[in-house]
């Protein structure tokens, strides 16, 4: 009788942790897009900062017909002939510039380019991985088919969940350099991390898998991490340096994962200065 009741409790006890596993796994499989995309989940509009001076806004449409808000600078010269940094934002987008690393490209005699990734800020679609590629080609095109400029003179500067997109396109487009702060080696592998009790490289729809691109991207890469990033352990990205190619540098800063380049601005400021210097123009 006892072996019976002790038996029934058991059964009881494991259909309820079933039960919640199924429901934690379809809740991480139903949130997954609000927790890779917050920004098209969560962004308010008063949370989106003005255009930094010296920027205007232009009107991108993508292949699938998208409209995608972008910001350049506006050249005095011909934009054919300057260096361009097409800039990559993180899964928060425009609600967090990275004014200190806008300036510094500026300061460096860089045109930039940017945009608010489908579903973000003020433009129109919902986020995916597959249509983040297609917004990052737009953009590229733009600068070369728009703009005339040289692939070569083309330099990929993203940040976070942008490091995902930019080293996809350096994969399949010419590109002159890359730099990435804050990369990751894919989703599953960091989704692992946070729910290591369930098989997250099955369910996780979204990808990003710079780990397993980035050893075909050949142009020179510089990676900044910083060195107490909670968000993506300098771990991740040491592991995607090391499956990159030559000629590649990584310099760990002083700092978290939105702040080095505050907390360690000076070291940040040389390690993008003679990176831009060792990337040579035509």
């Amino acid at each position: 009788m006892i072996f019976r009741r002790v038996r029934k409790e058991l059964v009881r006890v494991l259909c309820l942790a079933v039960v919640l596993y199924a429901a934690i796994l379809i809740y991480v499989v139903a949130t997954e897009d609000a927790q890779v995309f917050p920004a098209a989940y969560r962004e308010r509009p008063d949370r989106v900062p003005e255009l930094p001076e010296g920027f205007e806004r232009i009107t991108l449409t993508t292949a699938d017909g998208e409209k995608i808000a972008a910001y350049r600078t506006h050249c005095a010269s011909d934009a054919a002939s300057r260096r361009w940094c097409l800039f990559f934002t993180g899964q928060w987008g425009r609600a967090r510039w990275d004014k200190p690393k806008l300036d510094l490209l500026r300061e460096l005699d860089c045109e930039v380019l940017t945009f608010d990734y489908r579903g973000y800020g003020d433009s129109t679609g919902k986020p995916s991985e597959a249509g983040f590629y297609c917004d990052a080609d737009t953009a590229y095109d733009y600068l070369i088919k728009g703009l005339g400029v040289s692939p070569a003179r083309m330099v990929l500067v993203a940040h976070s969940l942008g490091t995902g997109v930019a080293i996809d396109l350096a994969t399949r487009s010419e590109v002159g350099g890359v730099i990435v702060d804050g990369a990751f080696d894919s989703i599953p592998a960091c989704g692992a991390v946070r729910y290591p009790w369930l098989p997250v490289g099955w369910i996780a729809r979204n990808r990003f898998d710079s780990v397993g691109k980035i050893s075909r991207v050949t142009v020179p890469k510089l990676f900044l991490h910083g060195e107490f990033d909670e968000s993506i352990p300098i771990e991740r990205g040491r592991a995607v340096f090391a499956a990159a190619s030559e000629p590649k540098w990584f310099v760990a800063l002083e700092g978290r994962h939105e702040d080095f380049q505050w907390s360690d601005a000076v070291r940040f400021r040389a390690a993008v200065t003679e990176f831009m210097k060792r990337v040579s123009l035509p």
